[in-house]
């Protein structure tokens, strides 16, 4: 989970450069509506001195947790409870360069449960980021991230095993930005490459190989840049998904092609209040004769409201098209609406609240789910770099297919350190 939230952060800031979401939510969990309580960050966080090595600086951090787990399968019968912890390890280094900039980061997702060890997993990922300022109106960005992970039982891709799925994902991007006048000119791609591990079950070896792929997208966006307070822009991106085996298990040819076009705009409407909205149209058509192909309204847009110094809300949205491996469905559209508000109760003491909707309707299926994701919790600060929290969660899956829905309650317990 907290990798998911470190490639959202990324995907927020480079998205904009590659036209596109180059750091794509870890596939088959885009279900997964919300990310597992965290701490709040603060700017007391991200500007720990940390310790200086040449022109570099190296922020070491660790977090934990024990967590109670009301339905460590996410299904709506014969469901099992269990305990777990987890322990965060993490490091990062950032350049403390006048000119160009280089940040990089390694994390270790270790878990570990009282009563199912075989839900055991260790994840892990890294990446690597640079930036060249070649003039004053000329910047290129190039990147690499690498993901060893588990897909969360709660996907709706997830396989009934014995041990969660595993995957890899390895991915890398360039961007351009060019200033020309009050014109702001990117251009980007970025290329990914997902594999998916086999696992055992009641009835033999389940083949996930058949959801191996490549990623390919890339796009421009035109911004004018006059205005602070509202920035428009226009567009576009293409996505090829090229799955390594010509057919799935079923049968289903499922590359396909791809593209999104629209426009939007950054705009601050006050010092306290700010924002992004995008507004087009996607389309997408699979190599399988069967499929159709797809086009729908997509959208994206975020709003940060500081409505006082101790008081953040934040409201969100987006619609995109989704892979899935269900049964003659050439994919899903998926919706998600959600919002956060963080109040610091005092100095040291912090409330926090999420709630989050998606809806995930099939294609060619008459299969749909609506999801809730809701979580409130509390942070305390014991020092400048010492945190303890506790944090309550409930999600719902309510489902037209009786087999996928399913209700969670899960209860976290955290400390962590950035030092």
């Amino acid at each position: 989970a907290q990798a998911q939230a470190v490639r959202a952060a990324v995907a927020a800031e480079l998205g904009r450069l590659a036209a596109a979401d180059v750091h794509p939510a870890a596939p088959g969990v885009p279900g997964a509506i919300a990310p597992r309580p965290a701490a709040p960050v603060r700017e007391a966080d991200v500007e720990q001195p940390g310790y200086r090595a040449g022109s570099f600086i190296i922020y070491p951090g660790i977090q934990a947790a024990t967590i109670y787990d009301s339905n460590i399968y996410a299904t709506g019968s014969g469901k099992r409870a269990d305990w777990l912890g987890t322990i965060s390890p993490k490091l990062s280094i950032e350049s403390d360069w006048k000119r160009h900039s280089l940040t990089a980061d390694v994390q270790t997702d270790l878990t570990g449960y009282v009563r199912s060890p075989h839900e055991n997993t260790v994840d892990w990922n890294a990446n690597v980021e640079g930036r060249i300022d070649a003039t004053d109106t000329t910047q290129v960005v190039l990147g690499g991230t690498y993901i060893a992970a588990h897909e969360d039982r709660s996907s709706p891709d997830a396989v009934e095993g014995f041990t969660p799925t595993p995957y890899r994902e390895t991915n890398g991007y360039a961007g351009v930005l060019q200033r020309v006048g009050d014109f702001a000119i990117r251009l980007g791609g970025a290329v990914e490459h997902v594999v998916f591990g086999n696992v055992d079950s009641a009835n033999g070896i389940i083949n996930n190989h058949d959801r191996d792929r490549n990623r390919i997208t890339f796009g421009g966006l035109v911004r004018y840049d006059a205005n602070p307070g509202f920035r428009p822009y226009v567009e576009a991106m293409g996505d090829l998904r090229q799955y390594n085996q010509t057919h799935d298990d079923f049968g289903y040819a499922r590359t396909s092609n791809g593209y999104r076009l629209g426009v939007g705009a950054l705009y601050r409407l006050a010092p306290s209040l700010r924002g992004d909205i995008f507004v087009g149209m996607a389309s997408r058509k699979a190599d399988d004769p069967r499929f159709r192909e797809n086009m729908q309204l997509a959208f994206d847009g975020s709003l940060r409201w500081q409505a006082t110094p101790g008081t953040v809300l934040v409201l969100y949205t987006e619609r995109s098209i989704e892979e899935t491996t269900l049964f003659a469905s050439p994919g899903y559209i998926y919706t998600v609406f959600g919002g956060r508000v963080e109040q610091r109760l005092t100095e040291r003491l912090t409330g926090l609240a999420r709630l989050a909707w998606g809806h995930s309707d099939y294609l060619q299926s008459t299969r749909a789910d609506n999801e809730a994701d809701m979580s409130v919790g509390l942070s305390y600060r014991i020092t400048p770099k010492v945190t303890i929290g506790v944090d309550y969660r409930y999600t719902r899956r309510a489902s037209n297919t009786a087999l996928a829905n399913y209700d969670r309650n899960e209860v976290y317990f955290r400390i962590g350190s950035q030092f």
